[in-house]
């Protein structure tokens, strides 16, 4: 039976690597390559390739590449960034796996309809949580602020501020970030959590990827792939270094 994955979150994770990558595995779709499916924007009617913002150009991965035209009737743009989901929207999503089975996104944050909707279906709900890694604060940071945040018609229909308030308030606003992240899991009964687990490392350090696609109990792409995957990510972000040190460091400091 094909099965429906569907990545919930509500952090500014790059968590469209998530269906990016479980897409790859060769029980989904399988068919990418490194340096392939790039998202594009529009900014000031320019198309651009990255998100352009004071901490530099972040790139991610379009994570919906492989849905097709006949599919965008019932996983599109709305539907993806949609705050709060109806049951009528995720039966619409039950469509996708006619012939095989398939990840994407949702930004909705009425999980525990989801929850409730998923149960006695081939869908696994798949829920995300902040960890420390080298480059956490860097990688939230990036993407929640900066230009293309900055316009509504990119904003994932969010109402929060995204031009860049300062270093100290960065800090605090990520720390703020994780406890309401974490905590969602450390509150609320097991089954809000959704049927798995998966910490921002484990699709944002080359460590962690080894254990991604266990987790989620597929087949991983071959070891070639990811490598390749990994690097060709690194190699796509400019980052402003010395404001990323200065953000880390000022981060680091209020942790000890």
């Amino acid at each position: 039976m094909n099965t429906l994955y569907l990545i919930c979150s509500h952090s500014c994770l790059s968590q469209m690597e998530v269906p990016y990558l479980l897409n790859n595995s060769p029980m989904l779709h399988g068919e990418s390559q490194a340096g392939e499916h790039w998202a594009s924007y529009e900014l000031d009617g320019k198309e651009v390739d990255h998100e352009p913002g004071p901490l530099g150009k972040i790139r991610v991965h379009d994570d919906y590449w492989n849905i097709s035209d006949e599919d965008r009737e019932w996983y599109n743009y709305d539907i993806r960034n949609t705050m709060e989901i109806s049951t009528e929207q995720l039966d619409g999503l039950l469509n996708l796996i006619e012939n095989k089975s398939i990840s994407v996104l949702l930004h909705a944050q009425n999980y525990q309809d989801i929850w409730e909707w998923s149960r006695n279906l081939p869908v696994m709900m798949i829920r995300t949580s902040v960890d420390n890694w080298d480059g956490d604060i860097v990688s939230w940071a990036a993407r929640e602020y900066n230009y293309l945040m900055e316009d509504d018609r990119n904003a994932n229909y969010s109402d929060d501020d995204h031009s860049w308030p300062g270093i100290e308030t960065i800090v605090d606003n990520f720390i703020s970030k994780k406890k309401f992240n974490n905590g969602v899991y450390d509150e609320e009964v097991p089954a809000d959590h959704g049927d798995i687990l998966l910490h921002q490392s484990q699709w944002s350090t080359m460590s962690g990827l080894d254990t991604l696609w266990n987790t989620v109990g597929i087949d991983a792409p071959d070891q070639n792939w990811i490598h390749q995957y990994y690097d060709d990510f690194q190699n796509h972000q400019e980052i402003n270094k010395e404001l990323a040190k200065e953000l880390t460091d000022a981060y680091n400091k209020r942790q000890q």
